[in-house]
C-alpha cells in the first residue's frame, strides 16, 4: 500500500507539474481542492484514491461483491463510503459528460441530504450537515447539472423543513427511494460489465507505457512520415525564396538611398525588381501539405 500511495503521489505530481507549466492556475486550484476534499471525506480510506492494478481485471465475483457493497452502503445510509466507491468505479468521463450518470449522482446526493429527516426522524443537526454537503456538491458540479428535471431541486437546501414542503414530500416516500435504488442497481450492473482502463499516466508511472497513438494504422503512420518529408522540402523552398526576397529588398533599399541623394531611378531596374517580387507571391510560399484531413496527429 505504501508503494501504491507513493505512485499515486507521483501521478498527482505529474498532473500538477503539467498544469503549472502551462499556467492553468484555476484548474490547478480546483485539482488541489478536490484532492483535499476526497481525503477529508474519506479519512482512513486512502486506498480508494490509489490506482489499483486489478481495477481493469476484476473477476465477476469481485464485480458482484463491489456492486453489492455499494448498494448495501446506499441502503444503509453509509454515503461517504458509497460515494468513494462511486468515484472509484464510475469513470470520470461518465461522471462529467453522461446525462444518466450525472442524473443518478445528483439524486443520490439529494437522497443523502434527506436521510436525517426520513422515516419520521427529525435530527436537525445532522440535517444541517447533510444540507451543507449537498450545497457544496451543487457548487462543485453545478456547471454539469443543466437538466430541467434537476434544476427545481436547487431550492431544496433553502427550505427549513423540506419533508413537509409539497414540492419535496415525494422525496421522503418509500416509492421514490425504491425507484432510485432500482435505477442505481441497474446502472451499476451495466457499469461493472464494461472493462475499466487505467489512465495513461498510471501506465507511465508503473513502467508500462503503451502510447494511445500506437493503435493507429500503419497507413496513418506512412502518411504522417510523408507529410513530414513534404513539409521539410517546403521549408527549404521557403528559405531559398527568402534569400531571393532579401536580395531584392537590399537592391531596392540601395536604389531608394540613391533617390534620397538626388540620383535618378532606373525604370528598368524597377521593372526587374517587380518581376522578382511577383514570383514571390503569397500562394507560392504556402505549403501544399498545410491541411491534411487524412492524417491523425
Amino acid at each position: 500500500m505504501r508503494d501504491e500511495a507513493k505512485q499515486f503521489q507521483e501521478i498527482n505530481g505529474l498532473v500538477i507539474e503539467y498544469l503549472s507549466f502551462h499556467g492553468f492556475i484555476d484548474t490547478l486550484n480546483a485539482f488541489d481542492q478536490e484532492l483535499r476534499r476526497l481525503m477529508n471525506e474519506r479519512p482512513g480510506s486512502a486506498s480508494l484514491l490509489v490506482p489499483n492494478q486489478n481495477t481493469r481485471q476484476l473477476s465477476e465475483t469481485q464485480k458482484q461483491n463491489n456492486r453489492e457493497e455499494m448498494m448495501s452502503c446506499l441502503k444503509q445510509g453509509n454515503m461517504s463510503t458509497y460515494f468513494g466507491m462511486w468515484e472509484k468505479y464510475v469513470s470520470a468521463k461518465l461522471r462529467s459528460s453522461d446525462e444518466e450518470t450525472i442524473r443518478l449522482e445528483f439524486f443520490c446526493r439529494l437522497y443523502a441530504a434527506t436521510l436525517a429527516l426520513r422515516n419520521g426522524a427529525n435530527d436537525m443537526k445532522s440535517h444541517k450537515k447533510n444540507i451543507e454537503e449537498f450545497k457544496n456538491y451543487i457548487n462543485r458540479k453545478g456547471n454539469l447539472i443543466n437538466s430541467p428535471e434537476l434544476l427545481p431541486f436547487y431550492a431544496f437546501p433553502y427550505i427549513p423543513d423540506p419533508s413537509t414542503h409539497p414540492s419535496f414530500i415525494p422525496l421522503f416516500q418509500k416509492q421514490w427511494r425504491d425507484t432510485l435504488f432500482s435505477q442505481v442497481s441497474e446502472f451499476l450492473q451495466r457499469t461493472f460489465a464494461q472493462p475499466q482502463k487505467a489512465p495513461v499516466l498510471h501506465s507511465m508511472v508503473l513502467g508500462n507505457v503503451v502510447p494511445r497513438a500506437s493503435s493507429a494504422s500503419s497507413g496513418s503512420d506512412k502518411n504522417y512520415e510523408k507529410s513530414k518529408r513534404e513539409f521539410a522540402s517546403h521549408i527549404n523552398y521557403v528559405q531559398d525564396k527568402y534569400r531571393e526576397l532579401y536580395a531584392v529588398s537590399s537592391d531596392l533599399l540601395r536604389a531608394l538611398g540613391g533617390v534620397v541623394k538626388g540620383k535618378k531611378l532606373n525604370i528598368e531596374f524597377l521593372k526587374c525588381a517587380k518581376e522578382k517580387i511577383d514570383v514571390l507571391n503569397y500562394e507560392t510560399l504556402l505549403p501544399t501539405t498545410t491541411v491534411r484531413s487524412d492524417i491523425n496527429l
